[in-house]
C-alpha cells in the first residue's frame, strides 16, 4: 500500500491528480491542493502518472521537496500538531495546474495561466473528485480563476460561460464557492505561494486563515 488510491487519468495527455487513500476519511475532509506547475523535462512532466509517482515518493520519504513540506505543515491534525508530508498527502488530493514546463519560475507566461483548456481541466477535477475544499497555492494562479464580474448571482451561468469562480465568498477576496454539477458546493480559497518571500513573512497569518477556511461552511 503506497498511501495513494489507484491511479485514474482524467486526461491522458497531461499529468493528473494524485489522490490519497484516506481522501475524505480524516479531519481534513475532501481537500484538494492545487499547485502551479512541476519542474523537469517536458516529456516526463507530460506523462499522465507524473504527479502520482512524485507524491508516492514523498509519502514513502524517498523524496523531499520544500514546497510540499511547507503546505503539509500549514494544517493541523486531530491533536493540533502539523501534519507530516506522509500523513498529509495520504489524506488529500493534489495536482498542478499547468500541464507543461514552467518556463519562467518567477514570471509565468500569461498565456499558460489563462488558457481555457487548462482552466477547464481544473473544473473537471472539481466535478469529478467533488472536494469540499480546494486550496490554490499562489495569488497569480488564483487571479486566473476568479470572475471579473463583482456579482455573486447566477453562479451556474458564471461557471458555464466564463469557466471562472464567482467573485468573493463572505467578503473574503481569496475565497469563493463553486457550484458543482452534482448540486454540491466546493469552497475554493487561495494563499501566497509557499516559495515566495511573502509566504515566509506571513506564515502565521496564513495558518490562522487556513484554520478558519477549514471550518467554514460549504453550504
Amino acid at each position: 500500500m503506497t498511501g495513494l488510491r489507484e491511479f485514474r487519468a482524467l486526461d491522458n495527455k497531461r499529468h493528473n491528480p494524485a489522490v490519497g487513500i484516506k481522501y475524505g476519511q480524516t479531519a481534513l475532509g475532501k481537500l484538494l491542493i492545487v499547485g502551479l506547475s512541476h519542474h523537469g523535462k517536458e516529456k516526463e512532466i507530460r506523462q499522465a502518472e507524473f504527479t502520482q509517482n512524485l507524491i508516492e515518493k514523498i509519502i514513502l520519504y524517498k523524496l523531499k521537496i520544500r514546497y510540499f513540506t511547507k503546505i503539509a505543515k500549514l494544517f493541523r491534525n486531530e491533536v493540533g500538531k502539523p501534519y507530516s508530508p506522509a500523513e498529509f498527502y495520504s489524506a488529500i488530493a493534489f495536482y498542478n495546474y499547468l500541464p507543461d514546463v514552467f518556463y519562467r519560475p518567477k514570471e509565468p507566461y500569461e498565456k499558460q495561466l489563462t488558457n481555457e483548456a487548462k482552466r477547464g481541466f481544473f473544473f473537471k477535477v472539481l466535478d469529478y473528485y467533488k472536494p469540499e475544499r480546494v486550496l490554490v497555492t499562489g495569488e497569480r494562479l488564483w487571479s486566473c480563476f476568479v470572475s471579473k464580474r463583482n456579482d455573486n448571482s447566477a453562479l451556474q451561468n458564471i461557471r458555464e460561460t466564463e469557466l471562472r469562480l464567482p467573485f468573493v465568498c463572505a467578503g473574503d477576496e481569496f475565497c469563493c464557492q463553486y457550484p458543482r454539477k452534482d448540486g454540491g458546493t466546493t469552497l475554493v480559497g487561495a494563499i501566497t505561494h509557499p516559495s515566495s518571500a511573502k509566504f515566509n513573512g506571513d506564515r502565521k497569518k496564513i495558518v490562522k486563515w487556513i484554520g478558519k477556511f477549514m471550518v467554514q461552511s460549504t453550504s
